[in-house]
């Protein structure tokens, strides 16, 4: 036969059988979280770096447009170096702008007063490039031979006659590092940008000690074989990390945003910890709710043995409450019995003395012992059958009592704030973490927005931005915006505005035009902004074909940027008609579908 077993062990059994596969499941599920949230870190990494790829292109495409307005004014000079020379200082100060001849010899250097001689350019290579090539090339990292600091140039030619005279540079190392403080990287990461050759132009922390330093051999060849991706590897400074990158079209740079091991594991080390101490807590919670359970049920039960022991005696006895509904009605059960078998008892003691008396009653009385004796076998029957069912009754219910016990267990254990004392803690731990990540991607995509739509609004940062181009570009600008009072979400006033940015930037880089219109309105659900100019346009049907054959990356790049707001853009042009653009974007599926966030 097996061994008893007590009240306390089949419950702590019950509750423990029942517990631990919820804490696999909640463990499993808290596990695949923090993987998760592992993911999200990671996915964080990536879209860094693909942000500080679009802000070096755009800031890279800004600049070369602005040294092809500089090469245009030069086209049209015949010897005044000395204006070109302060023109020159002015528009790009505190950059350095050379201008060297096709052999190499260094003309104009706005960091030395105009006339004072002049060393060869150290990059032949480049300006041989752009001398036979005329076209526009983005240098890798050089040294300035006068300052004999590190140098990044862009380099345009200047044609006069389409002859090429000179060759335009402007020195843009100064800009990078404020495009990489421009990505606000938490504490800890790290975000470089290397040349084509791998080589460090930039770096947000100790520049001056790391520029210049060629890339670990085993990222440089994932930087030459990949376009992006997401790779383990180790600093400067000897931290290891978990690095992302991606490539730049201008330059053929590449950046990278590094993101500290620790820190990307944290995650899964605090959700270990705390599923450990969570589910340590809980089992020692239930088994002690257990134990505590077993004894007041045990206890009420062990209390109806001397009872049953004082009915078998035959013993007078008053019924007492042993604090169990269950057990209280087999003890009232017992007391009824008792007091039966005690008249029982009475009555055969005076059939007995009448037996002495007569013969014949001795009959009566034997029948009437028999009958009585017959009532006392039934009446224990009975006893023992309610016994029986009280047991039964006794069984349902503490299965039931417990099945609700567990059940409110299983629902506190899911609210975890109110199970025990240690749990609230725990639960503002896990709202606090999630709290500071939403405040940084909220902090990031609040910063990725153009400043002069968060300092302006769309009407006067549009009306800003075409006052100070028309004072650049030296074009007059018809301007008209009536937006009737409406705000735009912030994802459609990011687009315009960098649509504008671009049409505006191919008018200066392209049309030579002597006039530009813009409207900017609202119509119905849709918002319109047409840039029209008079210049020397292009055939209409070069505007739909692909960007490659066409080399219009600036039509692209906007029918790309408003395809993420469902925006279209219809060009309308001619040889010698000039170009007007026409760009549309549903207000209604951009507020639905964006969420009011800028791309």
């Amino acid at each position: 036969m097996r061994a008893p077993r007590s009240v306390h062990t089949y419950l702590v059994g019950l509750i423990v059988g029942v517990l631990l596969p919820l804490l696999g499941f909640g463990g499993f599920v808290v596990m695949r979280a923090a993987e998760h949230e592992q993911a999200v870190t990671a996915t964080l990494a990536r879209n860094r770096t693909r942000l500080a790829t679009a802000a070096i292109e755009d800031e890279l495409g800004a600049l070369r447009g602005r040294l092809f307005l500089l090469a245009g004014t030069l086209s049209l000079q015949t010897s005044d170096l000395n204006e070109f020379h302060a023109r020159a200082k002015e528009a790009f100060d505190p950059m350095t702008v050379v201008l060297n001849n096709a052999a190499g010899q260094e003309i104009v250097n706005t960091s030395r007063p105009f006339g004072e001689p002049l060393p060869d350019n150290p990059d032949v290579a480049t300006l041989r490039y752009v001398a036979a090539s005329r076209q526009s090339r983005v240098a890798d990292l050089s040294r300035d031979p006068i300052t004999h600091r590190p140098a990044v140039t862009i380099n345009v030619p200047v044609m006069r006659d389409s002859q090429l005279v000179y060759v335009l540079s402007l020195d843009i190392l100064s800009t990078l590092p404020r495009i990489l403080g421009a990505l606000d990287l938490p504490e800890g990461w790290i975000a470089a940008i290397f040349d084509r050759e791998g080589t460090i132009i930039a770096r947000s922390r100790d520049p001056d000690r790391y520029v210049g330093q060629r890339a670990f051999p085993a990222f440089l060849a994932h930087m030459q074989a990949e376009d992006e991706g997401w790779v383990p590897g180790m600093s400067r400074e000897g931290v290891p990390l978990f690095t992302a990158f991606a490539h730049t079209r201008l330059g053929d740079w590449t950046v990278d945003a590094g993101m500290p091991r620790d820190v990307l594991l944290a995650p899964v080390r605090q959700t270990t910890w705390i599923l450990l101490l969570l589910g340590g807590g809980t089992v020692a919670v239930a088994i002690t709710l257990a134990v505590v359970i077993g004894r007041r049920i045990a206890a009420p039960v062990v209390g109806l043995v001397p009872i049953a022991e004082a009915v078998g005696r035959g013993e007078p006895i008053s019924p007492r409450l042993t604090g169990l509904i269950e057990a209280n009605a087999v003890a009232r059960s017992l007391h009824d019995a008792g007091e039966r078998l005690r008249l029982a008892a009475l009555e055969r003691e005076g059939a007995t003395a009448a037996l002495s008396q007569s013969e014949q009653m001795y009959r009566t009385l034997a029948e009437d012992l028999a009958r009585i004796d017959e009532e006392r076998t039934a009446l224990l029957n009975r006893v023992v059958v309610a016994q029986e069912n009280e047991r039964k009754r006794i069984a349902r219910e503490l299965h039931d009592s417990l099945a609700q016990y567990l059940t409110a267990l299983r629902l506190k254990l899911d609210t975890l704030g109110e199970a025990g004392p240690s749990r609230p803690l725990v639960l503002n731990e896990l709202r606090s973490l999630i709290g500071e990540l939403g405040g940084a991607v909220n902090r990031m995509a609040w910063e990725l927005r153009p400043v002069a739509l968060d300092e302006l609004g769309l009407r006067s940062a549009v009306a800003h931005y075409l006052e100070e181009w028309a004072e650049m570009a030296r074009l007059p600008v018809d301007v008209e915006i009536d937006l009737n009072g409406h705000e735009l979400p912030p994802a459609v006033e990011a687009t315009l505005f960098r649509v504008l940015q671009e049409a505006t930037t191919n008018v200066l880089r392209h049309a030579e035009a002597t006039r530009v219109g813009v409207i900017l309105e609202i119509r119905g659900d849709q918002v319109r902004l047409i840039v029209e100019d008079n210049g020397k346009g292009f055939p209409a049907d070069a505007g739909k074909l692909p960007f490659v054959a066409t080399r219009r990356f600036g039509l692209f790049g906007m029918r790309e940027r408003l395809a993420l707001v469902h925006g279209t853009l219809d060009v309308e042009s001619g040889p010698e008609h000039g170009t007007t653009l026409f760009i549309s974007i549903p207000l209604g599926r951009a507020v639905r579908e964006t969420g009011h966030d800028a791309p």
